[in-house]
């Protein structure tokens, strides 16, 4: 399911350049939508990438309801999600390159405007700027918890880094390690009823 028609057709192009005929792709919105209707009544897999990144925690416990309910008991979810503490690497890192913007008498402005989105309230809540659009972050005790409270057992989670240049527009060679990363879990659904 994706709420991107663009990415299902992406996504069935591809089950069937590689023979996948058990993959049934829809265009749905998770937050809004009874999958049964759908025909999709159950499932023993969940794959969420960056599903649960709206601000409104109203849509997000949605989207966990919809999940809960339509995997089956033992099943697993693997989930990905925009991190906190990798925002705090990637501010700290954008400081640097303001730094070194500045020290080189090279315009710094546009890197300094990203700094400078998002309100207090917002950052409180783990809401952060990407490309321009309000996100949910998770720290990695807080995501844990939510699952938990859903009666999910965490199996594995781990960070996924991913390059600089998804983040900084021009990152440069002496920005390496640590790098931004999301964090990806797998967790099972409890089997009591």
């Amino acid at each position: 399911l994706d709420i991107s028609p663009k990415a299902c057709r992406i996504a069935k192009a591809t089950c069937r350049k590689r023979g996948l005929t058990n993959v049934r792709v829809m265009i749905a919105d998770l937050a809004n939508c009874k999958l049964w209707r759908k025909g999709v009544h159950s499932a023993s897999l969940v794959v969420c990438a960056n599903v649960l990144i709206s601000p409104d925690k109203a849509v997000r416990e949605a989207i966990l309801s919809q999940i809960q309910r339509t995997l089956r008991r033992r099943g697993i979810l693997i989930l990905v999600v925009p991190s906190v503490e990798s925002n705090e690497i990637v501010t700290k890192r954008r400081l640097e390159w303001i730094e070194r913007m500045k020290e080189k008498g090279k315009d710094y402005r546009a890197e300094k405007k990203k700094l400078k989105s998002g309100s207090s309230s917002d950052t409180k809540k783990g809401v952060f700027s990407i490309c321009g659009v309000r996100t949910q972050h998770y720290r990695k005790a807080e995501i844990k918890t939510d699952l938990r409270k859903r009666g999910f057992k965490i199996l594995e989670m781990e960070k996924v880094e991913y390059p600089w240049q998804g983040t900084i527009e021009e990152p440069t060679e002496w920005m390496r390690s640590p790098y931004p990363y999301d964090w990806v879990i797998v967790a099972r659904r409890s089997g009591a009823a």
